[in-house]
């Protein structure tokens, strides 16, 4: 399987964030929508992962690392620990006015 863009992986991550922002935030849903939207969502793997470090699959792994430089880009807003990071169930993101008008949405 070929490896997803930065560029196209840091875009899905903020749709999902702007389609979740009412439903919910935590980052374990947010990376979930992005994998299935990038057809990179294996139920057995990606589940294991997102319900515990997040490391334990690839893909989820790269997201996750992509979610949490979308926050330190000033891009998204994030709570909880996501410098060690805590695993994706124990953290928060949204997309932000930065985040949207990255995705061209002012």
């Amino acid at each position: 399987m070929n490896r997803v863009d930065d560029k196209a992986l840091d875009r899905v991550l903020l749709l999902a964030m702007k389609a979740r922002t009412a439903q919910s935030n935590k980052c374990d849903v947010i990376l979930r929508a992005a994998l299935k939207a990038l057809g990179r969502y294996d139920s057995e793997r990606s589940e294991l992962a997102l319900c515990n470090g997040g490391y334990e699959d690839v893909e989820v792994g790269r997201a996750y690392d992509a979610l949490r430089q979308l926050v330190n880009r000033g891009l998204a807003e994030g709570r909880g620990d996501l410098k060690s990071p805590a695993g994706p169930r124990y953290t928060e993101c949204e997309i932000n006015s930065a985040g949207l008008r990255s995705l061209g949405d002012d």
